[in-house]
């Protein structure tokens, strides 16, 4: 799988290196997706990597996302699931205090607590230490909602424009995730180790911080392959997955 070419070497802090690596990736994605056909061809190819695969197979939930115009469309793959008698869950950004909320307590039970699988976890957080976010902000947080089709469920749209789950549907509660769930995770980069690059509002890192410790989970990167690069800047918060899918496939990485 070819890497990109980001550099970001000449920027001393952590911060100014993820600020250069987003508008490097916006800019390489804005060419690479202006051609519809070969956004289709992508959706395509992804979807015969996923399908095949033992991960799906044995996935009895998968929790997967509404593309953005930039984002590697998962709308076959979910359908397909759907199909085959698996729960599909959707994001839905929560707006304010009265919509379900999920929290971010610092339960025992959950990657805010003790964690003890290092595979998802950056290295500058000690096996131990308790990781969380604050209890008591509702800013960037989202909650995930089981549909059974992607046009009946899916009306609202939040401030990104992308169609989401009504907040009246069952919601998910992170720590009853099933053993080999299947979790679709879009970033504008990763490398090859599964260090993934967000859109610096941290959703995505503040709802796996609450998923179950100690339990198998398929966590799949989505991006294209020219976002895939070397050197991926890292804190305390960001996630690894264990898994990438771009156009080219859908294959394993690990931490070296």
């Amino acid at each position: 799988m070819p890497c990109g070419t980001f550099d970001i070497h000449d920027f001393g802090s952590l911060a100014e290196q993820k600020v250069f690596l987003r508008k490097r990736a916006r800019s390489a994605l804005k060419e690479f997706c202006a051609d519809s056909e070969l956004m289709k061809e992508c959706s395509r190819s992804a979807f015969k990597s996923v399908i095949k695969s033992p991960e799906y197979e044995k996935a009895p939930v998968i929790l997967g996302y509404m593309a953005m115009k930039d984002e590697l469309d998962l709308s076959p793959i979910l359908e397909k699931a759907i199909s085959d008698g698996k729960k599909v869950a959707l994001p839905r950004m929560r707006r304010s205090a009265g919509d379900k909320a999920t929290g971010f307590s610092r339960n025992p039970d959950s990657f805010c607590g003790k964690h003890s699988d290092s595979d998802f976890r950056s290295d500058s957080a000690s096996k131990n230490a308790v990781r969380c976010f604050p209890s008591d902000s509702e800013k960037n947080v989202m909650d995930f909602f089981y549909v059974e089709s992607l046009s009946d469920a899916l009306d609202d749209k939040n401030c990104f424009s992308i169609k989401e789950p009504h907040e009246n549907l069952e919601m998910l509660e992170p720590l009853s995730l099933p053993e080999n769930a299947l979790v679709f995770v879009p970033g504008l980069a990763f490398n090859l180790e599964g260090a993934r690059l967000g859109r610096g509002k941290g959703y995505y890192d503040r709802f796996l911080a609450n998923l179950p410790a100690g339990r198998n989970f398929t966590l799949c990167g989505c991006c294209f392959t020219i976002c895939v690069t070397k050197d991926i800047p890292i804190d305390e918060n960001d996630f690894f997955v264990n898994h990438l899918l771009t156009e080219y496939g859908f294959v394993s990485v690990k931490r070296v």
